[in-house]
């Protein structure tokens, strides 16, 4: 019988399946052997070499041999007689078209986008370099070998080969600007290899191209955080000077991922002083000011026009505006690693203290000179410069940080961990936050620094705060307090802790026990930051007592102040209920507006709290603008982000987020059903714990009267017990004691509940001023399906 021809056989060495297409061949040790020769296709195989890896852990024949050459027959008659070669010293798989092998097909292709990186053809190197990872990427090589020789080999090659293929597909794709290829290149990588600096450094280029800095500056965080746990080492000099670029707010390129510049200042051909110049030129920066160089370099006007003539002449530097700039980051290394160590060091101590500099440079500068506490305090005030960017702020404290522990300086040190722990909190990363805080109090102890330790037990209070434990607030807000009566600065820690106990006792309901917290705040005259908050908390209380008008002023006033001061929370939160006191008093694309602006906030600053309470305001804002399926699709958005995180505060925003999707299924009139079904999911998440617990019991009565109207007295007893004149307004209507409802509803400037609660010249007067200020395009469909517009089209 003449041997058996295969047409096409495909061979993967790379995961579980070894032959992909043509057929199985012989079982057992024979499809080993054939897997073992495929990884080494075209390459003579030492038989000694099989043996060691065919019988791992077990007893050979007593002649292996001959055993493999009998292997080889039954592949040579499986698969044909040539495409095995060699014997009895060594073997080779012959490929070609009727054979191919994943790791050869591989190995071609990452030559081949090699050298077309070689010659920056980048979409040949994109799409070579692809396909090798599509290859390499299906599991370990000879997987179901033990890791023994042969077997080694194989694996380090190709995991070296898969790590070129990402570098190459991450390096390619940011010239191509194909962002989100880079970025999962860069996943892949730092899944195994989380110390990749070229990886990180390509995945903080991607990042800040999609204009998402935090993400950027936090892998580099990680990063430095990484090398100094597992190695004590700290990130390379390219990766630094990446994220200093970042912080500085320069644009960055896929150029920046390089980081060599050998041998470029010995092919210029340039004097020597030139190339003095573009060395103190180096220690400013990859662009600098001409008159700064001046005067780090100590040369005259005259010298320093003649120089930066001849080196822009030479095409090392370009005009940027009023300043210079090299040509490319690889120069600048060159440069500035020309300068001999110790000169480098003095002329960054003189940059340091040069008139204009930036805090971001002068910590820079003290930084590699060597000053680590100046340092600290340069990072330190450049993160009270950047306003509410938190992101930014925290990258910029871990820099301080790290200098002040360098340095030795505790108490330097406690003052930073207590900041950073306030913007962690913003960032919504409270176990980080609490580890800063208590990291902060025990140096503050350890100083002996009352005033400082009072400070970081208000830090951690703020902490417990917005992860809504209401006891660990209370507890370490009077804790601050007690230690700032003693304290020289007693007035802010006792605003600050007043501020926490108003919050609580609104949070339990007790609202004028919480106005009377925020009076005792503002008596201690507190400072802008506290101010602000106090303007924020004070503004959501107005709104729950239902003062609309006077909640609307207190919370602009907040959040414009909030800005300012760099209180990025205390914004958000001005912004959502001065959106809900503006759609409550009638200005219903005001409220909207308000909404975007959080959303935008949310956006740039690459965190996720308050979009789903963001979400049902804007919900409702639709819903009374007659959009019901905008309004249905953003409550399904909010109740899905709560219960993908399940946490305190995402269980509180589902219960809202169920009860406005029930509001739109009554909305369309025949959904009582379903309302009905959302309404009693609501009711029981109102036993679990909640924050303005009284207002949730609120808003499910008021739902609940809808579905079951029987229940309306009980919405009426306990909306006058809470001091609401919203829910009692609603309340006196759906017992239809319409005339009563309508003066409880003008009492308060509620233009919104006016406009549906009475069809007389009241309602349609509120429905008119709700019109008139909506923008044209609103208008029209407000007007057609918006509840408040019914006594307006009954008119017309």
């Amino acid at each position: 019988m003449a041997p058996r021809q295969v047409a096409e056989l495909r061979l993967r060495v790379v995961g579980e399946q070894l032959v992909e297409a043509g057929g199985p061949p012989p079982r057992g040790r024979a499809t080993r052997l054939l897997g073992l020769l495929a990884a080494f296709a075209d390459e003579e195989v030492l038989t000694d070499d099989l043996v060691e890896v065919l019988w791992a852990g077990e007893a050979p024949p007593r002649d292996p041999s001959r055993v493999v050459a009998s292997l080889v027959s039954r592949l040579r008659a499986a698969l044909g007689r040539e495409s095995i070669a060699g014997g009895p010293r060594s073997y080779r798989l012959v490929t070609g078209p009727e054979i191919t092998v994943d790791l050869a097909a591989a190995r071609l292709l990452l030559s081949s986008a090699e050298s077309a990186a070689e010659h920056l053809g980048w979409r040949d190197v994109f799409g070579s370099a692809t396909k090798v990872i599509e290859l390499l990427s299906g599991g370990e090589a000879l997987a179901h070998e033990p890791p023994a020789g042969l077997v080694q080999e194989v694996r380090r090659e190709a995991a070296g080969m898969l790590r070129r293929a990402r570098e190459l597909v991450w390096t390619s794709a940011l010239h191509l600007g194909k962002r989100a290829s880079a970025l999962d290149a860069v996943t892949a990588a730092l899944a195994r290899d989380p110390l990749n600096e070229a990886a990180v450094r390509a995945g903080m280029v991607a990042h800040a191209q999609l204009g998402r800095s935090a993400d950027a500056l936090r892998s580099y965080e990680q990063l430095r955080t990484a090398l100094a746990d597992q190695l004590g080492a700290d990130p390379s000099k390219a990766t630094n000077a990446l994220h200093l670029s970042l912080l500085r707010g320069e644009p960055v390129s896929a150029s920046q991922l390089e980081s060599s510049g050998d041998g470029v200042l010995a092919e210029t051909g340039l004097d020597v002083a030139v190339l003095e110049l573009l060395g103190n030129a180096a220690v400013l920066g990859q662009t600098f000011d001409p008159h700064q160089l001046g005067e780090l370099a100590a040369i005259s006007t005259g010298d320093l026009l003649r120089l930066l003539q001849s080196a822009h002449a030479a095409g090392l530097v370009v005009p940027s505006g009023a300043r210079f700039g090299f040509v490319d980051s690889n120069l600048q290394l060159a440069c500035y690693h020309a300068l001999p160590e110790p000169i480098r060091a003095m002329q960054h101590r003189r940059a340091a203290e040069l008139p204009g500099n930036p805090p971001v440079e002068q910590a820079r500068h003290w930084s590699a000179s060597g000053q680590d506490a100046a340092a600290a305090r340069a990072w330190a005030a450049a993160a009270a410069q950047v306003g509410d960017r938190p992101d930014v702020a925290e990258a910029l404290l871990s820099e301080a940080i790290a200098a002040a522990q360098r340095a030795g300086d505790v108490r330097l040190a406690a003052q930073l961990l207590v900041r950073r722990c306030a913007v962690r909190v913003d960032l919504d990363r409270f176990d980080d936050a609490w580890a800063d805080g208590n990291a902060g109090l025990e140096r503050a102890r350890r100083v002996g620094d009352g005033e400082l330790e009072a400070q970081a037990l208000e830090a951690l209070a703020w902490a417990a705060l917005n992860a809504r434990e209401a006891d660990a607030t209370l507890e370490l807000a009077h804790r601050a307090r007690e230690l700032a009566e003693s304290a020289a600065a007693a007035p802010e820690r006792i605003a600050g802790a007043m501020l926490l106990v108003g919050r609580v006792r609104h949070w339990d309901g007790d609202l004028d026990g919480a106005q009377a917290a925020y009076d005792e705040a503002l008596a201690s005259r507190p400072g802008p930051r506290h101010r602000a908050i106090e303007r924020a908390f004070r503004g959501a209380l107005l709104e729950h007592r239902d003062q609309f008008a006077s909640a609307r002023r207190m919370l602009d006033g907040a959040a414009r102040s909030c800005a300012q001061t760099g209180q990025f929370r205390p914004l958000l939160q001005s912004l959502f209920f001065a959106a809900m006191a503006r759609g409550n008093a009638g200005d219903l694309a005001g409220g909207l507006r308000l909404v975007a602006q959080g959303r935008d906030l949310l956006d740039e600053r690459g965190v996720d709290y308050y979009r789903p309470g963001l979400d049902v305001v804007a919900s409702w804002l639709w819903r009374e603008l007659g959009e019901l399926r905008r309004a249905d699709e953003l409550a399904h958005r909010a109740l899905d982000a709560c219960r993908a995180k399940g946490r305190v505060r995402e269980l509180e925003q589902e219960l809202h987020a169920l009860l406005a999707l029930a509001e739109c299924r009554l909305a369309t009139g025949g959904g009582q059903a379903e309302a009905a079904a959302l309404l009693a999911q609501a009711q029981e998440r109102l036993k679990g714990e909640n924050t303005f617990a009284a207002r949730a019991e609120l808003r499910v009565l008021d739902v609940a009267s809808r579905v079951h109207p029987e229940t309306a007295e009980g919405l009426l007893v306990t909306a006058v017990k809470a001091g609401s004149p919203k829910y009692e307004a609603l309340a006196l209507h759906r017992l239809g004691r319409t005339g009563e409802a309508v003066a409880v509803a003008e009492s308060i400037g509620a233009d919104l509940l006016l406009s549906q609660l009475d069809a007389g010249p009241a309602g349609r007067s509120a429905a008119e001023r709700i019109g008139q200020r909506l923008p044209r395009a609103l208008r029209a469909g407000w007007l057609r399906h918006g509840a408040g517009a019914e006594s307006v089209r009954t008119a017309s």
